[in-house]
């Protein structure tokens, strides 16, 4: 309960009022902070059934902050895909779908609608030429635009043009769109393929897709939804975890840094793998996670960060 009141303290601070919560048009991740922010209000509410004051007011701010497509950033203009954009707006997307659900709202259920209708849906195609080859490989905590490929506009944050198959699978167990099984199974077919170590994928953005297909199939049944995610957490905790149950923020790279965001990815895939499968390994790496990664993040405010952070997406 102590955490439940600091976490709920942290999220009334200014950092995250209705002043500061939107980023302005110069923010490279359109939608991450703000739908961080809305998914964490959400998620507070949902266990505490306190709302945090921004919350609603951040809701009824959208139409004025976001696009004429009601999501945020430049419209698709289906000459350029912006992988960041599509990675930030899966928080966003997830965040509008829990606010949905808990209050029963229309507008936050078309305004889920529209970003998948205008943003998600018309990108589909372009994952024929996601390049997976960069000319070059450099990027801070945050991660940053390196160039362009293929009509993609790139990420250091490598592959995190999958992370929306989290969200996307939210959105298909809410909906049933066939559309959207659609974009999720040609995304998920090539992330398949995709030798993570050696691209040197990100940590994050692989465990958060990984959750996603977990997700679906919880919605499906289908087994081969199963086995991949679990051959995709071990092939992480073979070559993306630190021996204190942390994780290197690529594949492949030991010279770079641990973050909350993925270490929180993997104890969530491991926790909901033990519940499906009952296999005790499962549970052993989620108290091992626990107790070794996530506990050395979390701060007095009841946050969790790097010990000294930088200005990063993820100390929230």
């Amino acid at each position: 309960m102590r955490n439940i009141e600091l976490n709920f303290q942290r999220l009334s601070s200014l950092e995250y009022s209705i002043e500061k919560v939107f980023r302005d048009a110069s923010y490279d991740w359109p939608g991450d902070w703000e739908g961080r922010a809305l998914l964490a209000f959400c998620c507070h509410y949902e266990i505490s059934k306190k709302a945090i004051p921004c919350m609603h007011l951040m809701m009824q701010a959208l139409p004025k902050t976001t696009n004429a497509k009601s999501y945020f950033g430049k419209e698709f203009d289906g000459e350029t895909v912006d992988e960041q954009q599509l990675s930030g707006h899966n928080w966003y997307l997830r965040g509008l779908l829990k606010y949905a659900l808990l209050f029963n709202s229309d507008f936050a259920m078309q305004a889920a609608k529209s970003t998948v209708e205008n943003l998600y849906l018309p990108a589909m195609a372009w994952y024929d030429s996601y390049p997976l080859e960069r000319n070059h490989l450099t990027g801070g905590v945050s991660g940053n635009v390196i160039g362009m490929q293929n009509g993609w506009k790139l990420s250091s944050d490598v592959g995190c043009a999958f992370m929306c198959v989290d969200a996307l699978a939210h959105y298909y167990a809410a909906t049933n769109d066939e559309r959207v099984k659609q974009f999720l199974d040609k995304a998920i077919d090539l992330f398949a393929t995709i030798d993570l170590v050696q691209y040197k994928f990100q940590t994050h953005t692989t465990l958060t897709c990984t959750r996603g297909i977990l997700k679906l199939y919880e919605s499906t049944g289908d087994k081969k939804y199963l086995l991949l995610a679990e051959k995709v957490l071990k092939t992480y905790t073979m070559y993306g975890m630190t021996l204190t149950y942390e994780n290197f923020n690529w594949f492949g790279r030991e010279d770079t840094w641990t973050e909350p965001c993925a270490v929180v990815d993997s104890f969530i895939l491991a926790t909901e793998l033990y519940k499906i499968t009952g296999e005790r390994k499962y549970l052993t790496l989620s108290r091992r996670i626990w107790f070794n990664g996530l506990q050395f993040c979390q701060r007095e405010n009841g946050g969790a960060g790097l010990i000294a952070p930088p200005d990063n997406r993820c100390d929230k």
